[in-house]
């Protein structure tokens, strides 16, 4: 039996009680797993996001703050308003000055646009653009970059500011040399004015040069270094919960360096992540990998290598990430399955999934006989589905190899405890059972529709499939990228890249 989607004329003829208010498009994390994921992105690199890849943005943003909040008689809609013109200012400069062969050397948020800013250049004069991101005040640098201010001690809240109708921060001591030396570059002030002031285009050998003085790639002088890395690393006079945060990173740093992984060459291999949560309109989603290479293969060489020190955190974040990533592949399966054949039973599904596999020993396996125990390393299997090579099938061994090993049952009672995560695998794959694999497969569907209905419910989304009595159905169907979440090491690698880090930098002065 196949279901036909009612057009539009079609609802004008039912009911309004039989037609249900229509929802927000439903959520690319369709499980609910990318909180779990950043809790664990915490644990290895606080205060970083997915966006944090520039350091010149924090130099630039704390001279615009402080510069912004010393103009007199203005709201504070009006000095975040003068920010964004700020910024798509310098994202003109920046484009103009790198030339069309040279925009991904040097990258910044409203990436995208860089392009039609180049097109819009008429008669080799540019104004300052009025759109570079879909909303600024999203997906501007300074909703962005908040976190990694106050993180890395830069800035501190400010509720008094506020009332004043200042943008509602302060600069700390570290934050004040940030801002001197965005200040000191030659064309700094020149920047500011004519974002504030300027209603003339520019000529664009004029802003080349204005860029040539302060563009991102350039924020590594040594004075820069160390007035950046004594609040990253270090976070001289600051409170406990930023020095926690540097305490943190300083030990990720060094865990990586001592595994030959932080000022490695950049990976030539794909890679693929799940769209953060944190994501905007996907301005940085295409950024190159740079010297860390991915997440997938940081955190595969940890569980690879279980046995050096202060892995903790990451061997739980690659275990959490395995098992996601097996979840996300079934969920997949079946969202493929009732895509092609349409309205189907549960057990349509199943049939389908056992005819069509080239494992039949392994289905018929006991759950954790050493038969269900795939002859593939879990890094292969990782990459079979990365490739959306057979996602059920490897899906189903790549959870029962990674559970397979006391080690990591154990990371994820004592680590993961407090993920939902572990309960769900817990419930879909019990210890103590004796059933065979393909035993348990219409179970794991059941399990997986009633979270993600549990998952769509919380964040007020539409399902992508529902289920009635026996039989599944599609509601919303949304593009699903299998990969795992972002652990911000690329990130980290772009600010390694901008400052010229050296191992000498992570022992301070």
């Amino acid at each position: 039996m196949r279901v036909q989607k009612l057009s539009e004329e079609d609802y004008r003829w039912l009911p309004k009680w039989l037609v249900s208010d229509s929802l927000p498009p439903s959520s690319r994390d369709p499980l609910g797993l990318q909180a779990g994921a950043e809790k664990l992105a915490n644990r290895l690199l606080p205060g970083l996001t997915v966006f944090t890849y520039r350091i010149g943005y924090f130099f630039f943003l704390s001279w615009a703050l402080r510069e912004l909040n010393r103009k007199e008689d203005l709201r504070i809609e009006e000095r975040l308003e003068n920010l964004n013109r700020l910024e798509r200012a310098l994202v003109l400069c920046e484009t103009v000055y790198h030339g069309k062969d040279h925009l991904k050397d040097c990258k910044h948020q409203g990436q995208r646009s860089k392009g039609h800013l180049l097109n819009q250049v008429e008669k080799k004069r540019a104004s300052i653009p009025e759109k570079i991101l879909k909303n600024q005040n999203n997906t501007g640098c300074y909703n962005l970059y908040r976190t990694p201010m106050r993180s890395g001690g830069f800035w501190e809240d400010d509720d008094e500011a506020a009332s004043q109708g200042l943008i509602p921060f302060r600069l700390t001591n570290l934050g004040e040399k940030l801002a001197n030396a965005f200040s000191k570059r030659e064309y700094a002030s020149d920047l500011l004015d004519w974002a504030l002031n300027g209603k003339t285009a520019k000529s664009i050998e004029t802003l080349a040069k204005w860029c040539e003085s302060f563009c991102f790639c350039t924020f590594n002088r040594k004075s820069e270094k160390k007035a950046f890395l004594t609040g990253f690393l270090f976070a001289e006079g600051n409170n406990a919960e930023v020095v926690s945060d540097a305490d943190t990173r300083q030990q990720t740093l060094r865990t990586l360096s001592n595994s030959n992984l932080l000022f490695a060459p950049a990976s030539n291999s794909p890679e693929i992540v799940v769209v953060s949560a944190e994501g905007t309109d996907g301005d940085v989603s295409d950024l190159e990998l740079l010297e860390l290479g991915g997440d997938t293969s940081v955190l595969l060489h940890f569980y690879n290598n279980s046995n050096q020190k202060n892995t903790e955190f990451f061997i739980a974040a690659a275990i959490y990430e395995m098992l996601g990533l097996a979840l996300n592949s079934i969920w997949s399966g079946l969202l493929d399955f009732i895509e092609v054949e349409g309205r189907m039973p549960l057990n349509l599904w199943v049939e389908s999934v056992l005819r069509k596999s080239n494992s039949t020993q392994f289905w018929d396996s006991s759950l954790w006989s050493p038969e269900a125990q795939s002859q593939q390393s879990e890094d292969q299997l990782v990459g079979a589905l990365f490739a959306n090579n057979n996602k059920v099938d490897n899906g189903f061994m790549l959870v029962l190899k990674v559970l397979g090993r006391d080690r990591n049952r154990m990371n994820l009672r004592e680590v993961l405890y407090d993920t939902e995560l572990q309960a769900l695998v817990e419930e879909a794959f019990p210890y103590n059972s004796q059933e065979s694999v393909k035993g348990i497969l219409p179970k794991i569907a059941d399990l997986l529709l009633h979270r993600h209905k549990q998952v769509s419910q919380i964040k007020g989304k539409e399902l992508w499939l529902d289920k009635d009595g026996d039989d599944v159905m599609m509601v919303d169907r949304q593009e699903m990228g299998l990969g795992f979440h972002s652990y911000r090491f690329s990130k980290l690698g772009s600010l390694a890249r901008d400052l010229k880090l050296v191992e000498s930098d992570l022992d301070h002065d």
